[in-house]
C-alpha cells in the first residue's frame, strides 16, 4: 500500500545505539565503572524514544481523524447538492482523493510502529 518511503522528522528518531549524556559521564558513581554507567542509560533512551514515537503516532492519527471528518462532510454535502445522474462519479472521485490523502499518514504510522516493535 505504501508507495513511498515515509519521511520521519529526525527530531523524533533516535539512533538506538546513542545514549543520553548524564552527570555520570563526568563524575561517575562510587564503585561504578564508566561502562556500567553507560549501560544504565539504555532503558531510559528506549523509553524516551518510544515516547517520542508514540507522540508522533498520536499526531498522525489525529490528522487522519481530521481527514476522515472532512471526507464525511464532503460526502454528506455531495448527497444533498449533486445531481443524481453525476453523484456516483463525484463520490468515486472524492473517495479516490480521500484514499490518496490518507496514504502517507498511514505509511508513516506503520513505519513508526515497526520501529517501536524492533526494540
Amino acid at each position: 500500500m505504501c508507495t513511498a518511503t515515509p519521511e520521519i522528522p529526525a527530531t523524533f528518531v533516535m539512533d538506538p545505539s546513542a545514549r543520553i549524556p548524564s552527570e555520570l559521564d563526568a563524575i561517575g558513581s562510587p564503585g561504578q565503572t564508566q561502562w556500567q554507567a553507560e549501560e544504565g542509560h539504555k532503558p531510559i533512551e528506549k523509553a524516551t524514544n518510544d515516547n517520542r514515537i508514540a507522540e508522533l503516532i498520536s499526531l498522525l492519527s489525529t490528522t487522519l481523524a481530521n481527514i476522515d471528518v472532512e471526507y464525511d462532510f464532503e460526502l454528506a454535502r455531495i448527497r444533498v447538492t449533486a445531481k443524481p445522474e453525476i453523484r456516483a462519479m463525484i463520490v468515486d472521485t472524492v473517495r479516490q482523493r480521500h484514499i490518496a490523502r490518507r496514504e502517507p499518514y498511514v505509511c508513516q504510522i506503520t513505519e513508526l510502529r515497526k520501529r517501536m516493535g524492533q526494540r
